[in-house]
Formats: C-alpha cells, sequence, structure tokens
C-alpha cells in the first residue's frame, strides 16, 4: 500500500525531529499528537456556547485552525500541516494581543478586525517564507501579550481579575516545560499513547480558555 503522505512536502522537522512520539506508517503517523489536538475543538465549542458575538467568532475560528490544523500536521507530518497549525497558533495570539491593546488604543472593532487580518496576513507570508523563524515569533507574540497586560494593568485601564491571566500563564509555562522535555527527548517513550506533546495540547486549550475569559471580561475592561 502506497503511503498517503509521501508526495507531499515534508514538515521541517522531519525525518527525526518530529518530537517524541514515534512516527508510524498509514493516515495517522503520530496518533496521540493527533487525537489530542482535539482539546482546541473543545474550546472552540465552548467559546461559541458561551457567547457568539464578533470576538467570539474569530477566537472559535482560530482555535479550531489550531486543533484541525495541529491534528493535520501530526496526522502527516508535512510543510503544509506545519504550517496550518502554526497559523492557527499565530491567530490564537494575535487575538489575545488586540484585545489586550484596544483598552489603550480604544480601537473600534473595525479597527481591531482590521489589525487582525492584516498581522496574520504578514506572520502567513513569514510563516512560508521563512519557516525556522515560526517558533521565535510565536513567543515574541506571547511576550508582547504580556508586556501589554501588564502595562494596561499599571495604567489601571483593566480591572478584571487578575487570576484567570495568572492561571493562563501558569498553565502555558508548564505546558512549554513539558513542550521542551519532549523535544529534547529527556522525558521520551516513542512508543507509548503517553506523549508529551500530547500534555502540551491539552494544557495549550486549557490556557487559551482562561485566556479568552480573562481577555473578554468586559464589564471590567474600559
Amino acid at each position: 500500500m502506497t503511503e498517503p503522505w509521501t508526495q507531499w512536502r515534508e514538515a521541517s522537522c522531519m525525518p527525526d525531529r518530529c518530537f517524541c512520539e514515534a512516527v508510524h506508517t498509514g493516515f495517522m503517523r503520530q496518533p496521540s499528537n493527533t487525537v489530542s489536538s482535539g482539546a482546541f475543538v473543545v474550546v472552540a465549542m465552548l467559546v461559541l456556547f458561551r457567547s457568539r458575538d464578533a470576538a467570539a467568532w474569530r477566537f472559535a475560528g482560530a482555535t479550531l485552525l489550531v486543533g484541525v490544523g495541529s491534528a493535520f500536521f501530526h496526522a502527516s507530518l508535512t510543510f503544509w500541516g506545519q504550517t496550518a497549525d502554526v497559523l492557527g497558533m499565530y491567530l490564537v495570539a494575535t487575538f489575545l494581543l488586540v484585545e489586550s491593546l484596544s483598552p489603550r488604543q480604544a480601537w473600534t472593532a473595525k479597527v481591531q478586525s482590521i489589525l487582525y487580518v492584516s498581522s496574520n496576513v504578514v506572520l502567513l507570508a513569514l510563516l512560508v517564507g521563512v519557516p525556522a523563524l515560526r517558533r521565535y515569533a510565536f513567543a515574541a507574540l506571547v511576550l508582547a501579550i504580556l508586556w501589554s497586560e501588564w502595562t494596561n494593568r499599571a495604567r489601571g485601564l483593566v480591572t478584571a481579575p487578575v487570576r484567570l491571566f495568572a492561571m493562563a500563564i501558569g498553565v502555558l509555562a508548564f505546558a512549554f516545560g513539558v513542550w521542551i522535555l519532549d523535544i529534547t527527548r529527556v522525558l521520551c517513550a516513542p512508543q507509548s499513547p503517553w506523549q508529551g506533546h500530547a500534555l502540551w495540547h491539552l494544557c495549550g486549550a486549557a490556557s487559551a480558555w482562561l485566556a479568552y475569559l480573562y481577555m473578554t471580561n468586559s464589564a471590567a475592561r474600559r
């Protein structure tokens, strides 16, 4: 039987740097990492269950793309799967950054949408043109969110309880630690169904949900 993904361009991590989980044959090359990506789809559903305003649709679409893109990436280990996965992460991060900057800039919903779309067009071009920078770009976005929100609170522009944001940061920091241990193979059992990168997916989805709840606490953001 012909391998389904052999004619596709390989992901940047191939052949032996695609995290700890062993690369299998068939349609699902990394089963645990593929299935765990569904956590982001659950977050998208929770967002729309809670609200269906423009912000909710944008964030739900972003987390849905993370889930589907990540599943596609780990199932195929192709460049286009990698691109869809990371683009979804950019969409989530830029949503949070625009939301964080809005109280200080008094942006209208239209301006927020324009900034959201245009910034992700630039990030997509960078992702396709210079894929080696994808992780650095995401890290820069996360740091920008932290700086912006710290500045908002220092200026008294945001009074939302910091607990949710602190939890989101804590969960993401823990997940990043697991991600490092997995990709460096410090803790690694390639054939096990229990994978560190799968835990990164679950924690990343939880962090995204907590950050969304914090950022959309409109009663305490002005």
